[in-house]
């Protein structure tokens, strides 16, 4: 592929994102405007959607794009997302030091450069590229594969995220804040597991059976894996869920296959779970709406703001490209599927989480600051993402 077909292939892509973003950007403002809708309408519609039909969207996906195969080809790829992370993090502590941040600024500009956004942004763009893609029109499964690629992407990226972004903003409420989300109530679970444990071996007989020794531990394992099931987000469950059936024979031969008995139950989830990517861009447009958070220069000065935008989207972009290349030359990544890398080089020049806006209110600060990095990221990597996609297409779909 020349490099006018791709710039052409991203230029049409991008175009529909923009397209379809500002035109829910618009409706959401003018039925704000007539009062029509609450403020918080776009919190409740995340909500449905992260709790509802990505998660519909993820496990049909996955169930049908992984397969035995592809997870054993392909299990080098959570740790290439965390190197990207590692690279985030190293570009984030740099750009604090250089912009001279001020104390509060650090942590956000230093997560922000850290966490990447894996679903809401190269999701529907990279479904846009291979859409656009002349040597994919007849490969029905090529966006399978890449929906895929991006959720084993995701069960690295965001179960470290939850895990380790609220203790990154903790000193801005004081303290270190309670787990996020799930992983909160995952320490709990850990907690009456260790309890439960401990009441059962003091219950005990002393010289009791192997058989209640066995069953003692077998309970101990089942609460165990309760625990960390809890502390996992619906998302990462799906996706746990679905390369569970798509790496199962029996299991794809009952759900997925075109002659399965029980493939109404993936058609339907795949009906629902359409839904979220029109749903991603809506509650993204309606974000970005609003305009930047306002702020006093003391919370995120400009330059830090300049500082975190470069390292980002350009940077941190750059440096996982080499990661991807140095991956490929030496045989950890194969190189059998050319929409792999070019998913993996979506993600690691997409911008910081949204998700980062919601972890730091349950730190229990920088929102504000959260806010004003996030609006110009994703204002500016419409440019940034279109360039390291047309990268990506000429170096990977040549």
């Amino acid at each position: 592929m020349g490099l006018g077909d791709s710039l052409a292939v991203v230029a049409i892509s991008v175009t529909k994102l923009v397209l379809a973003g500002g035109s829910c950007a618009y409706t959401y403002r003018s039925l704000l405007k007539r009062k029509q809708i609450e403020a918080q309408t776009l919190t409740s519609l995340a909500r449905v959607n992260k709790q509802l039909l990505i998660p519909l969207f993820i496990f049909s996906k996955c169930a049908q794009g992984i397969t035995g195969d592809t997870l054993a080809k392909f299990s080098f790829v959570p740790a290439l997302i965390i190197a990207f992370m590692l690279t985030g993090y190293l570009a984030g502590r740099t750009s604090v030091w250089l912009s001279r941040a001020p104390p509060r600024a650090a942590p956000v500009a230093t997560a922000s450069c850290t966490f990447s956004n894996v679903l809401g942004l190269p999701l529907p763009l990279v479904e846009s590229l291979v859409a656009g893609l002349a040597a994919y029109q007849d490969d029905r499964e090529a966006q399978s594969r890449c929906v895929s690629y991006l959720f084993l992407a995701n069960i690295a990226s965001s179960t470290l995220m939850w895990t380790i972004a609220p203790r990154m903003l903790a000193p801005l409420a004081g303290g270190a804040p309670p787990l996020a989300g799930g992983a909160k109530y995952a320490s709990d679970q850990w907690s009456s597991v260790m309890e439960g444990s401990a009441a059962d071996v003091e219950a005990a007989p002393s010289g009791g059976s192997g058989g209640s020794i066995a069953a003692r531990g077998m309970a101990h394992v089942c609460r165990a894996a309760r625990g960390v099931w809890m502390a996992l987000n619906r998302p990462t469950a799906a996706s746990l869920l679905g390369m569970a059936v798509g790496v199962t024979p029996p299991l794809r031969g009952l759900l997925v296959l075109p002659e399965a008995p029980l493939r109404f139950l993936i058609d339907a989830m795949e009906l629902l779970g359409k839904g979220a990517i029109p749903l991603i861009l809506f509650v993204l447009g309606g974000q970005l709406s609003s305009g930047p958070t306002a702020g006093t220069s003391e919370d995120m000065p400009p330059r830090t703001i300049v500082a975190v935008i470069i390292s980002k989207l350009l940077i941190v972009p750059s440096c996982n490209l080499g990661l991807i290349l140095a991956a490929l030359k030496t045989g950890l990544l194969p190189g059998t599927d050319s929409l792999l890398p070019l998913c993996l080089l979506i993600v690691g020049a997409s911008p910081t989480a949204m998700n980062m806006s919601t972890i730091a209110s349950i730190a229990g600060g920088g929102q504000r600051e959260v806010a004003q990095i996030l609006f110009w990221q994703y204002i500016l990597s419409v440019i940034s993402m279109s360039l390291f996609a047309a990268v990506g297409l000429l170096i990977f779909l040549e």
